[in-house]
């Protein structure tokens, strides 16, 4: 089995996917040969309402359990702790993500630091993207900066009980930056696009606790993702942490990686 821990659902403002929405996306899956996925709602990061966006994935994805939903909130929109709390009691969202270039605030920000509490109240694992796509793709008219390393670090020294996720840091100057924060921090995973960031060198300097595999569909095909992790010069117990375990104690998804 295969653990995704990175697909949008929804519509992307800039070009047409030839893949979006909950159906399609499966269709992906299944010819990649993922079993489970958590699924970002592509819509809450560009709604003004994030909770409509959460909703319209939720409804796409169902209950079939293949794939996961994450929440995502905005801490400068109002009753944002309310609908947080909507879509994990009521939606069972697994994980609450942030975007903060999209939305406006910075990690040292007084607001953020109440939602990284609340996540904490709530035992919720979190997610920071530090970019959707590379930025030399931007609509010429939405040119979005990555998240700084050192709001990163900032976010990883001060929450050390928050389980983070950080996703799409695909530079290697960025995962070098990250990686003594990360080595000695517990619940932490740093989700990337491996080809630019070269995944045996990244497994020998954070460890392979880690790392784990996602795809970033349809934004991106899942297989090119797949495939860096299964050339890599890599030991088979490595390549199922990488593929399976580690986001699945991150997320306290039961199982077991049976075909990585």
């Amino acid at each position: 089995m295969i653990f995704d821990a990175n697909v949008y659902i929804g519509t992307w403002p800039f070009r047409r996917l030839r893949h979006a929405g909950a159906a399609n996306v499966r269709q992906l899956m299944a010819r990649a040969g993922i079993t489970r996925a958590l699924a970002i709602p592509l819509q809450a990061v560009f709604y003004k309402d994030c909770l409509d966006g959460v909703q319209e994935m939720v409804d796409d994805v169902g209950v079939a359990g293949d794939l996961l939903p994450l929440a995502m909130v905005n801490p400068r929109f109002p009753g944002w702790e309310r609908d947080l709390r909507t879509m994990v009691e009521e939606w069972g969202c697994v994980a609450c993500g942030l975007i903060p270039t999209y939305h406006g605030y910075r990690l040292y920000d007084p607001c953020a630091a109440t939602l990284c509490q609340r996540l904490q109240e709530l035992h919720l694992p979190a997610l920071v993207f530090v970019r959707l796509q590379d930025e030399r793709s931007h609509h010429w008219c939405m040119q979005v900066p990555p998240l700084a390393v050192d709001d990163l670090l900032y976010l990883l020294k001060t929450f050390r009980d928050l389980p983070l996720a950080i996703c799409n840091a695909n530079l290697p100057v960025e995962g070098v930056a990250l990686a003594p924060a990360l080595a000695d921090r517990a619940a932490t995973l740093l989700t990337t696009a491996y080809k630019s960031l070269k995944l045996p060198q990244m497994v020998e300097r954070l460890g392979v606790q880690h790392i784990a595999f996602a795809s970033g569909m349809p934004l991106h095909y899942p297989e090119s993702a797949l495939f860096q992790v299964r050339d890599a010069e890599l030991s088979d117990a490595e390549r199922r942490a990488i593929l399976w375990d580690n986001a699945a104690a991150f997320l306290h998804i039961t199982g077991g990686c049976e075909t990585c």
